[in-house]
């Protein structure tokens, strides 16, 4: 049996996974897109494959992984380009394109959308959610309350730290669950086309 606080994967201790296992099935996106080599985009984006790679270096399947990660972000136009001369929210995308690579179990992102324009927020939504409909699990940082609700399934509410509702994102955000926990009154509703959003109105408390 579990004990309080510990991450399980399945019924095995988190830390009792060795690393590159952990590399396999679990992958991490920064909310900063820094990049501290200005390598390759190509380059950057297949080093998301390092934990699978075995002592012959990368493979077919490999080479196969980060083509496609590549190609479903945008970003195979940028390929020989050197990360730190794209835009920040270029950046974003091919640290994204690089945890696509790593075909993991689970997907963890801390405001995966923060350094992108509206147009490239919707991009991103689609293709997180369309990650997770083939079958890999996303947990994601969002503050963008309108994003939480166009992209989850599930939202967990929190409040200075502590956990103040679990469920359906319809039945957690809800308007006064916002007023309440984060202090802002909120027109929820859905626009023409069946896409659902929220409004940030004015603070209820200061």
């Amino acid at each position: 049996m579990a004990n309080i606080g510990q991450a399980l994967r399945g019924d095995r201790a988190q830390a009792a996974i060795d690393n590159r296992e952990r590399g396999k099935r679990i992958c991490f996106l920064p909310q900063i897109s820094n990049v501290h080599w200005d390598i390759d985009v190509q380059i950057l984006v297949a080093l998301g494959r390092f934990a699978h790679r075995s002592g012959w270096g990368e493979t077919k399947q490999d080479r196969d992984a980060s083509v496609a990660a590549m190609n479903s972000n945008d970003v195979a136009r940028y390929a020989r380009t050197g990360v730190n001369s794209l835009s920040g929210g270029e950046r974003c995308h091919v640290l994204l394109a690089g945890v696509l690579a790593r075909t993991s179990e689970w997907l963890l992102a801390d405001e995966p959308l923060a350094s992108l324009d509206p147009a490239h927020q919707l991009d991103g939504l689609d293709l997180l959610r369309k990650v997770s409909l083939n079958g890999v699990g996303a947990i994601l940082v969002m503050h963008d309350l309108g994003h939480a609700l166009r992209a989850a399934d599930d939202v967990d509410l929190l409040q200075e730290g502590r956990l103040i509702a679990v469920g359906a994102c319809a039945e957690v955000l809800t308007a006064p669950a916002v007023a309440r926990t984060i202090g802002v009154a909120v027109e929820i509703g859905e626009t023409p086309q069946g896409a659902p959003y929220i409004i940030p109105i004015q603070r209820t408390r200061p």
